[in-house]
């Protein structure tokens, strides 16, 4: 449940009160009624209730320090933490020693999104020196439309304490506003990620990130990446070519480019792509090389955009291409559980019901593959399901990584 105006304790009945998990403040007033009912929950040991807490700080440059220091006793209960700011003029200057501040505040945080930030890159050389009395729980790191100097500034963002245990990390919309200069030496302890989202990122954003002078290490550890850009021949181009991140991930979702193939990982079990950015090696079906690339595949999602009207013929063409190419992928990976297509429209472009019925009669070939799979083998659990979103107009202009379940 989110509550967005809180004025007076007395107004609320006690089970909206107890139940209440996310908070959206943005002002002084509501941020004091947060702390009075915050301290009743304490007192009830109801520790679970506030989970999330979300500080825009369009018109208040200030909104952190003040909600550090009203809120008080509920800092503890937050563990999922959003800094917001959407204004085009003065934005919210993030420095060093805040981001201390909300790590010594935020004692149990797990999660952090700031977004539309600018980071103040300011303070004196000895700020570098503060450090956490605790250590910092925070595991997961979004930015969105964060603005840098330059790498330099960035890496000494990443520095900071506060990001010391973070396992995750999420990218969208960074950028530099100067020139760049020469970067810190290389970290002698560097955070192992595990899971990394890219976003719409420059390449120069990218190869800083994880650069020999950043704090992060994209390579030990590495289980799980998503590429979600819409900017061909950058930045997802730049991530395949870096094989050497390659090497233990297992996870791979990506869309929106025109991808080089050939440069899957080896040894992925998971993998979410976009099928209308794949293109044909020949002869060859679109997916027969990913038995070479990455044998090892378990479960396929492949996200098909439709723009057009289902009633189409031009779908029934398009579909036995596919069916062909799902045939294909059925015999060819051996530990293979599961296909899955989801098929991404507009709602207004349905054609009525049973869509997803008509789908399925679409892939007969397919069908007969798996069919002909479990007959040789009668411990083949291969499945091929069929799943239908339908999404509005402007989500599907907006942001095609809402097929992926993307959230960020």
């Amino acid at each position: 449940m989110s509550l967005n105006n809180v004025t007076r304790r007395l107004q609320l009945p006690q089970e909206i009160i107890d139940n209440i998990v996310d908070v959206h403040k943005g002002s002084i007033r509501d941020l004091k009624s947060c702390s009075l009912i915050g301290r009743a929950w304490l007192s009830r040991s109801r520790k679970h209730l506030f989970q999330s807490l979300r500080l825009k700080g369009n018109y208040n440059p200030n909104v952190i320090g003040e909600a550090i220091g009203i809120l008080g006793s509920v800092l503890p209960l937050v563990h999922d933490l959003s800094i917001i700011d959407s204004s085009e003029s003065s934005k919210l200057q993030l420095t060093y020693v805040m981001l201390i501040s909300i790590g010594q505040s935020f004692s149990k945080l797990d999660r952090l999104a700031l977004k539309g930030v600018t980071v103040d890159e300011t303070e004196k050389g000895s700020d570098a020196d503060i450090a956490l009395t605790t250590p910092s729980s925070l595991s997961n790191l979004t930015l969105v439309g964060v603005t840098f100097l330059d790498s330099r500034a960035m890496h000494r963002f990443l520095h900071n304490p506060l990001f010391s245990r973070i396992r995750f990390i999420s990218v969208d919309a960074i950028s530099f506003t100067g020139n760049d200069r020469p970067s810190f030496q290389q970290s002698a302890k560097r955070t192992k990620l595990e899971e990394f989202n890219l976003g719409n990122v420059r390449s120069a954003v990218l190869r800083a990130l994880w650069s020999p002078s950043s704090p992060l290490d994209f390579y030990t550890n590495m289980k799980r990446i998503s590429i979600f850009t819409n900017t061909p021949g950058d930045s997802a181009d730049v991530s395949l070519e870096n094989a050497e991140m390659w090497g233990s991930v297992t996870h791979l979702s990506f869309s929106g480019w025109r991808s080089n193939t050939t440069l899957f990982p080896p040894h992925l079990t998971h993998l979410t792509m976009t099928y209308k950015y794949l293109t044909r090696q020949g002869p060859d079906s679109r997916l027969s090389h990913l038995a070479t690339t990455s044998p090892k595949i378990q479960y396929l999602v492949l996200v098909f955009y439709w723009p057009h009207r289902t009633d189409s013929d031009k779908l029934n063409s398009i579909m036995s291409d596919f069916d062909e190419d799902l045939a294909t992928v059925s015999k060819s990976f051996p530990d293979l559980i599961e296909i899955r297509v989801r098929f991404v429209l507009k709602s207004e472009h349905s054609g009525g019901f049973g869509l997803t019925e008509r789908l399925k009669a679409m892939f007969l070939k397919a069908d007969e593959a798996i069919l002909l799979k479990k007959e040789q083998d009668p411990e083949c659990g291969t499945l091929l399901a069929i799943e239908v979103r339908e999404i509005g107009d402007a989500e599907y202009r907006g942001d095609l990584r809402i097929g992926f379940g993307f959230e960020y």
